[in-house]
């Protein structure tokens, strides 16, 4: 599913116009990405799944065509755990609903 149909589904399943969807959709998403990059570097809806960021500290690699050794640098990058609720649905073929 892509940001379009989101807004779509969001749109159709609980009335929303066009715009509200998308500012709501796009304000989750401002509050994972705030939490994840400042903050706590964490956004978890338990059951459902974590949002991480991690610092990967600089490391030296090898080119695979070439052999030759680089150096890479460090960085932050984000990493998502699924929750034990959302993993048990997909096993089921369920679809699990956080709203009622």
């Amino acid at each position: 599913m892509k940001k379009k149909d989101a807004i779509t589904s969001l749109k159709e399943k609980y009335g929303f116009t066009t715009a509200e969807a998308e500012a709501n959709l796009n304000i989750v998403l401002d509050l994972i990405a705030e939490s994840v990059v400042t903050g706590d570097k964490e956004f978890n809806i338990t059951g459902w799944g974590k949002f991480v960021s991690k610092d990967k500290p600089a490391r030296k690699a090898r080119n695979p065509k070439t052999g030759e050794e680089i150096d890479v640098p460090a960085k932050t990058v984000v990493k998502f755990t699924v929750g034990s609720k959302l993993k048990a649905a997909v096993a089921a073929g369920e679809v699990l609903k956080l709203s009622k």
